[in-house]
């Protein structure tokens, strides 16, 4: 009989890191889930109850796992503004005698809208808290309530509900703007058609035309979402608040997604303990 006890037991028998193991330990339940609901094969209910949660160290992220601070995303933003009245320009790829001038052509056109677009689902990503995987397989829904706008949408990971989104536009979000620019109606998404990879290859020299010191992938603009929600310098959002907006079923998942550097503690542990002074 596969019960608690044996997953706890196959948790402490697997060799390596504790995230790892548990990884290893989750897809063993998923799989014990699927045969117990649609091949007909009883288990012992128990072995739900076998639970073991990643550990994450937000004090030293890796160096493709950062969120973007505020000044970062105003200059993709200005960027964008910068892309779309010309005053920034792509450059032509090298010609080929090879290949005809009306298809190089075509080719550098469709290279640069890709570009473009890649930079404006970037900056959706950010205003809905969306990875990759949901633009491409999750459909959003806007509600209004008023004055309040607001959408929802289904992880394409594990299907947990997003909801209670403002859709508005400010100095740092701009999702209204872009629903409106690519006519994004509710059961929709975002319309791109790029790969991962070619979309973190775009996000690249978008990171060279923005000037960073790093390079954009896909996986920072949720992070970024979350951080500049949680740390916002006004309206800092509570994490409860912050932890049903990105479909969470435990809290930890959701501190895990805060990323704030090292100068920006400084300064507001400084604001903090030192503004009376100052201000005298």
């Amino acid at each position: 009989m596969i019960n608690k006890k044996v997953l706890d037991d196959f948790y402490y028998y697997v060799p390596g890191i504790h995230n790892y193991k548990v990884k290893l330990h989750g897809k063993i339940k998923a799989f014990l889930k699927f045969v117990n609901k649609r091949q007909g094969i009883t288990i012992d209910p128990t072995f739900m109850d076998s639970v073991f949660t990643e550990e994450y160290d937000n004090q030293d992220p890796e160096e493709d796992d950062i969120a973007l601070s505020p000044s970062q995303v105003h200059k993709l933003i200005e960027l964008r503004k910068k892309l779309k009245n010309g005053v920034i320009d792509i450059e032509k790829c090298c010609t080929s005698e090879k290949i005809p001038v009306g298809l190089q052509e075509k080719l550098f056109r469709m290279k640069k809208g890709n570009l473009v677009r890649s930079l404006d689902c970037f900056l959706f990503m950010i205003s809905t808290g969306q990875y990759h995987s949901d633009i491409m397989k999750s459909k959003i829904y806007i509600s209004s309530n008023g004055s309040i706008t607001h959408l929802r949408y289904r992880r394409a990971k594990n299907g947990s509900l997003c909801k209670a989104i403002q859709v508005r536009d400010d100095e740092l979000f701009i999702g209204k703007e872009l629903i409106e620019q690519y006519g994004i109606k509710s059961g929709a998404n975002f319309p791109l058609d790029l790969s991962n990879t070619h979309f973190n290859l775009h996000l690249g020299r978008i990171s060279e035309l923005a000037e960073f010191e790093f390079k954009l992938i896909g996986k920072m603009a949720r992070k970024t979402f979350a951080s500049l929600l949680y740390f916002h310098k006004e309206h800092p959002m509570p994490i409860h608040l912050l932890q049903i907006m990105l479909g969470h079923m435990n809290v930890k998942n959701t501190a895990h997604y805060l990323r704030i550097n090292d100068d920006d503690i400084a300064k507001e542990i400084d604001r903090i303990m030192f503004s009376d002074k100052k201000e005298s």
